[in-house]
């Protein structure tokens, strides 16, 4: 089989793998359906794709989906590349082959380049700040005025809050001041591997002298490391020693401390955590609305134009991440010309677009769990589950109360549901009645939800 073929049946083996990803449907149409292999070198491969301002959006995304997903197309790989110039990618292949050679030719050795994957779309500038994140963001402008006395800052945050925005958007800045940074991100277990197998303590301490040169260092998902013990024992070594020398480093995870340490030395986790803990929390459904028209605003939309139960459907279909958002941005962005020629953005015309919108329509128990989950930013399981915290308890006598009256579940059915017994449930329609005459709080808030829910 020559080249041209193994390219194109690795290109059919990947889109056939791809099609069957548990990912966001808007990124796989968008861009993920859109990558061609055009080449395979060494432990490498080659995607083309269009640098358009939906993969930019994307980017961060789409690489942690490949570096994941790499194997599947053929267990020898190792690294893959994006490239958006033909042209550009046949000179990158000549000087990978040429330093290759290079390689084979001389002692084994690794140097640490200043960070060029940074993400020009991912600055403080369109950086959204709330509630959820506030305390991060302040954070980070300590860091890019240097008044912060801390040189250790961990950041944790589920995926898609907007950790890797955030560190993005600082390193751009600290470049902007003429300070160097450095990523390491995920990718780099291979090489981090590498090393270690060759177990040769003179490479290992320049390597690590190395990381000791730029002014900030992050340390991107290091929950991926779980089963990476003596890699993270590495990073450790890499860490301890930028403390030593009073330099800056940030951690960033998806799980807290706690967690970590059922996966790592507590002891190491400790050290991790010395410094300065900061969290992204999940943004609640009010938060998520403020970052959409934040988003369509940087994005040149016409905020009047969108009908406003057009973007509370939007809200309302399970987004749970920012990088959600996101998507329905980027399928914005693709179609704007169609989309511009109206004088009115409404759910009618914007289903021609996002297809979730077409089947949102239906109003049932599930909808109504999501929907009051959702704007009280917690576990649909734990409201119906016995927790005892305020805002669950808040959020259960809400959908005790929607079911009631939105679906005229009859007392023992609600009461079935959630595991109570029948004078609780009518309790807590009473209690919620008289609340409801007593207090513009939780008539704004029932008006809210049921206008969720509706749209």
């Amino acid at each position: 089989m020559d080249s041209k073929d193994y390219i194109s049946l690795l290109n059919e083996k990947f889109q056939l793998h791809a099609a069957g990803l548990d990912i966001d449907e808007i990124v796989y149409k968008n861009i993920i359906k859109k990558l061609e292999i055009v080449d395979l070198k060494e432990n490498t491969i080659y995607f083309y794709i269009n640098n358009s301002p939906s993969f930019k959006i994307c980017k961060d995304d789409v690489e942690i989906i490949l570096k994941k997903n790499i194997k599947y197309i053929d267990e020898n790989l190792i690294n893959f590349e994006i490239v958006h110039d033909l042209n550009k990618k046949d000179k990158t292949l000549e000087e990978t082959q040429l330093k290759n050679e290079q390689v084979e030719e001389q002692t084994f050795k690794i140097t640490v380049k200043q960070n060029l994957d940074l993400n020009p779309e991912l600055s403080l500038k369109n950086y959204y700040v709330g509630k959820f994140n506030k305390t991060p963001y302040t954070v980070a402008k300590k860091i890019i005025d240097s008044t912060l006395t801390t040189n250790m800052i961990f950041i944790v945050g589920t995926h898609g809050v907007g950790k890797t925005h955030l560190v993005n958007a600082i390193c751009l800045e600290l470049e902007q001041k003429g300070l160097t940074v450095q990523i390491i991100k995920t990718s780099k277990q291979n090489e981090f591997s590498m090393l270690l197998k060759r177990n040769m303590p003179e490479e290992k301490a320049e390597y690590i002298s190395n990381y000791l040169l730029p002014d900030l260092l992050v340390i991107d998902d290091l929950q991926e490391y779980k089963t990476k013990v003596k890699t993270f024992e590495f990073l450790n070594d890499i860490i301890e020693a930028r403390k030593d020398n009073n330099k800056l480093t940030i951690i960033c995870a998806s799980e807290r401390a706690e967690l970590l340490k059922e996966s790592f030395n507590e002891r190491l986790v400790n050290k991790l955590v010395e410094g300065v803990t900061v969290e992204i929390k999940k943004p609640s459904v009010d938060e998520m609305y403020k970052i959409l028209i934040f988003m369509l605003k940087n994005a040149n939309w016409d905020i009047n134009k969108f009908e406003k139960c057009t973007l509370n459907s939007l809200i309302n279909l399970n987004v749970n991440t920012i990088n959600k958002l996101k998507g329905y941005l980027v399928t914005l962005n693709m179609f704007e010309t169609n989309i511009k020629k109206h004088d009115v953005y409404s759910k009618e015309i914007l289903s021609k677009y996002i297809n979730e919108l077409n089947n949102n329509n239906e109003i049932n128990e599930d909808k109504i769990i999501k929907t009051i989950a959702n704007y009280y930013n917690i576990d649909a399981k734990k409201m119906l589950g016995s927790s005892r915290i305020k805002t669950i308890v808040r959020a259960r006598h809400f959908l005790v109360y929607f079911l009631k009256n939105k679906l005229k579940y009859k007392q023992i059915k609600i009461g079935k549901l959630l595991n109570k017994n029948h004078s609780t449930i009518v309790y807590i329609l009473k209690e919620m009645e008289i609340k409801k005459e007593e207090k513009e709080s939780i008539r704004s808030a029932i008006s809210a939800i049921d206008n969720l829910i509706e749209n």
